[in-house]
């Protein structure tokens, strides 16, 4: 876990919300491997996240191998693929999750995190308890952390008149 949220830990957080089924046993590096199947590219800032913060965590016992693009699994589909063990770990939102737990959807909900460290103090609160034992005694998998992609802004337009364009 990250001990310090900073900024840039925030933005860069482990795993929205990082998934991880079928934990194996065995501490040795080349018995485990965490693979991840992500929708995202590369360069996305969650896959970033995931080679610069949560790689080097696991380094010493498990092999981190990343699947970019969609190329091992279909985009929605990553959450069924750990459940049936044929899959490690996936980047998953709170709106995925809703599709099995519709209780899932009030963190999907705009404007419910004040910013990221509310976002933090949420997950690791005792409410979400109750969501992660369901998730995991139910799908298989296990809510490792959150990752906050930033706030959301309301647009507010203005009539102007042609004097002031």
């Amino acid at each position: 876990m990250i001990n310090k949220l900073t900024r840039r830990a925030a933005l860069s957080a482990v795993a929205a919300v990082g998934i991880l089924g079928g934990l194996a046993t065995s501490a040795h590096a080349a018995d485990m491997t965490f693979t991840l199947a992500t929708s995202g590219s590369e360069t996305d800032m969650r896959s970033v996240a995931m080679a610069n913060v949560f790689a080097p965590m696991v380094a010493e016992f498990a092999d981190y191998q990343p699947g970019y693009n969609g190329t091992m699994f279909a985009q929605g589909t990553e959450l069924e693929a750990i459940s049936r063990g044929n899959l490690t770990m996936s980047i998953a939102s709170a709106q995925e999750l809703a599709q099995f737990f519709p209780e899932f959807s009030i963190f999907a909900t705009g404007y419910v995190h004040q910013d990221a460290a509310h976002q933090v103090r949420v997950f690791n609160d005792p409410l979400m308890e109750p969501f992660k034992k369901t998730a995991e005694e139910e799908l298989g998998v296990k809510l490792l952390s959150v990752m906050y992609l930033g706030k959301r802004h309301v647009n507010l337009r203005f009539t102007r008149d042609e004097v002031d364009v």
